[in-house]
């Protein structure tokens, strides 16, 4: 993490990627939860959307400190 005028800037990587087969909604919870698990102790935030078959995906985090 940086810091500009007192504001917080985070490295970020955004992305689009197609599924490789069917994604149901179990499939998709399965997802959630181990980045809901894994993600925090990394510090990585970000968001998560899917529809037609693509994901499209922002993570940001600290970054090396």
């Amino acid at each position: 993490m940086t810091k500009a005028n007192n504001l917080a800037i985070y490295p970020y990587i955004v992305y689009c990627s197609q599924a490789v087969q069917h994604m149901d909604k179990e499939a998709l919870d399965k997802i959630i939860t181990t980045a809901k698990h894994h993600n925090p102790r990394f510090g990585i935030t970000g968001l998560l959307v899917f529809g037609s078959g693509i994901f499209f995906q922002w993570l940001e985090g600290a970054g090396e400190t």
